[in-house]
């Protein structure tokens, strides 16, 4: 059985955020704003390298198909610090942690203010379709 993995990279637009919400740009790499925080950017992060998720055994016997949303956090060096599922169609079948396990694989060009790398949230859609 063949399948097919899809993931579609959904930057989230990064605007200065309001009402006194601080964002860190600092060179230390080691804070992670709360995926609610926002900042300006003038560069979005992209995507250099992408790990595909291994298909669940389970689904596949199954012929299970769905998609889900992941959240990730690039940092400055473009790497992937946290992640997490937004939203799964089809949950205990072992999609999101093929994703999330995929995810931390991925490596970014970090997100720029000027010439400044910044840590940003990314979200992205991955696809899982039997072929």
């Amino acid at each position: 059985m063949r399948y097919l993995l899809v993931l579609a990279l959904v930057l989230v637009p990064a605007f200065a955020a309001a009402g006194g919400g601080k964002v860190t740009t600092s060179n230390d790499s080691t804070v992670i704003p709360s995926d609610t925080a926002t900042i300006r950017c003038d560069s979005v992060p992209e995507m250099l390298s992408q790990t595909d998720p291994v298909y669940p055994v389970k689904a596949k016997k199954a012929g299970i198909e769905t998609s889900l949303w992941v959240k990730a956090y690039v940092d400055i060096t473009g790497t992937v610090r946290k992640a997490f599922v937004l939203k799964c169609d089809k949950p205990g079948y072992g999609f999101e942690e093929a994703a999330l396990k995929a995810a931390y694989k991925n490596r970014f060009k970090p997100a720029k203010v000027g010439d400044k790398p910044v840590g940003v949230w990314v979200t992205y859609k991955v696809e899982f379709k039997i072929m």
